[in-house]
């Protein structure tokens, strides 16, 4: 019954609750169009991480049913969606002015972490960088990406190793050459955000290569 809502070129993970099962359904929705509902010259993001208004649930899963069907006509499901992304700008909040204006120095910041993900990082450092208060960046980062500097920083790190692994590099050098202190800490932080451990995730791309060879 929770309507999750992720800005555009937000990081996340879409991993379940440790022992808790669920399932979810999910459109990526064009930033450009979005801007047309929002009826401005740049998307503005919205400030809801998640949303428990029943009408809202509902609302999105009837766009399902309709954008899915295939006897539904085109016009029926773009009318459809304008109407459900048109009623979202109206029950859901927008970032406030002041976060709006501080977004390209908070892209500045995320671009430098995600350029640099592999090393130490000093809170001063991204605030020179950013151009923003180190008390400032941490706030506001948070908002604007539902994390901290540093837990953005692991969502990279993360992904920088994923990106490792499927060139079949070993473990224990993607551990170190993405910045973490050993082995056991990549594969801590890995499984949390990957919900598999690293070896469960270069297994599967080993296979699909040693089908792709088998093949004539």
């Amino acid at each position: 019954g929770t309507v999750v809502l992720m800005n555009p070129e937000d990081a996340h993970a879409c991993n379940p609750l440790r022992d808790v099962p669920w399932s979810y359904r999910m459109l990526y929705v064009d930033m450009a169009w979005l801007v047309e509902m929002q009826q401005a010259a740049d998307f503005t993001p919205y400030a809801a991480v998640a949303s428990t208004d029943p009408h809202l649930y509902r609302s999105l899963d009837r766009l399902f049913d309709v954008l899915f069907d295939t006897e539904v006509e085109v016009l029926a499901k773009e009318c459809a969606a304008v109407g459900f992304f048109g009623d979202l700008d109206k029950r859901l909040e927008r970032i406030e002015a002041p976060l709006a204006m501080a977004t390209p120095h908070l892209d500045r910041a995320a671009d430098f972490i995600t350029a640099h993900c592999t090393r130490r990082l000093r809170l001063t450092e991204i605030a020179d960088v950013s151009g923003l208060s180190p008390s400032y960046l941490v706030r506001a980062f948070r908002t604007r990406h539902g994390m901290t500097p540093h837990a953005y920083q692991l969502n990279r790190r993360i992904q920088y190793g994923q990106s490792e692994l499927r060139r079949g590099r070993p473990i224990v050098d993607v551990a170190l050459s993405a910045g973490f202190a050993d082995q056991a800490h990549f594969q801590r932080v890995f499984k949390q955000h990957v919900a598999a451990t690293p070896r469960q995730y270069a297994r599967p791309a080993s296979g699909h290569a040693a089908a792709a060879e088998a093949q004539p």
